[in-house]
């Protein structure tokens, strides 16, 4: 059974099916009418609950990317078919409403027939590992190009070291240089290549990024066989980077924030 219902003064009318629809201002106060499918929507009008509103960013069924809703394609596969998220805040309003208005508790309400919204967190989206091995790739080919381009700094191109003695003294002299470069270019790989990747968690930031800092600090093996000198590399080399993950990740979902704010 459908009905006609005004939500100012709560007065309603069951729907004629021989009849048209009208939705005329409510004759006692003068406010817009609603159209109930069942009893249900009518007693949500009623009551005064507001189904949970769509959230700004939706979730690509083949990749589980998150696009901004309003994106007809997929950013990262090319997809055509999303899946909605609700607003958390909204949904969790909603499900209140609901638990107060068939007077059950949290508990109980969880078991109940009624119809009661889920939310999906970005942060458990699992992002295609195609990407992260691009971004993993890529964080590895800028930590070169950075390095590179500090190299550049301290270097003296007329009087480029040549012999394993002259490495050393070269290594020894600009050490504080070198790590600063080191460093440096760790940070920056981990941070542009969590840019290139769809939001996710701190923890898939960190994960993702660090791998590039263990594949970076395994080829020391080309320069030392040490065995204690290799781990120490890869170890500190997937933390420094790890931590760029994290930090480019913050400055992503500030960005995404202010332009869905916005």
């Amino acid at each position: 059974m459908s009905y006609i219902v005004c939500p100012n003064c709560k007065r309603f009318v069951k729907v004629n099916d021989s009849a048209p629809l009208a939705f005329d201002k409510c004759e006692n106060c003068g406010h817009v009418l609603e159209f109930a499918a069942d009893e249900q929507e009518l007693q949500f009008i009623l009551r005064g609950i507001e189904l949970p509103k769509i959230s700004y960013y939706k979730i690509c069924s083949n990749c589980k990317s998150v696009n901004p809703r309003e994106t007809g394609t997929c950013l990262y596969c090319g997809g055509t078919r999303f899946q909605l998220q609700y607003d958390m805040d909204s949904v969790n309003k909603y499900n209140q409403s609901v638990r107060n208005m068939v007077g059950v508790s949290s508990t109980d309400s969880q078991q109940n027939n009624t119809h009661q919204f889920s939310y999906t967190s970005q942060g458990d989206i699992h992002t295609n590992w195609l990407f992260r091995v691009v971004a993993m790739i890529l964080g590895v080919i800028d930590f070169f190009f950075f390095a590179l381009v500090g190299l550049g700094f301290i270097v003296d191109e007329s009087n480029l070291p040549s012999s394993t003695a002259e490495i050393m003294t070269f290594v020894s002299q600009n050490m504080e240089s070198l790590m600063i470069i080191l460093v440096g270019s760790l940070l920056i790989a981990g941070i542009l290549a969590v840019f290139i990747l769809p939001r996710m968690s701190y923890k898939d930031s960190f994960t993702t990024s660090s791998t590039i800092g263990l594949i970076i600090g395994i080829i020391t093996i080309t320069v030392s066989r040490d065995v204690l000198v290799i781990l120490s590399s890869i170890v500190v080399c997937g933390i420094i980077t790890g931590i760029g993950g994290v930090i480019g990740e913050f400055i992503v979902q500030k960005l995404t924030k202010m332009i869905g704010s916005g």
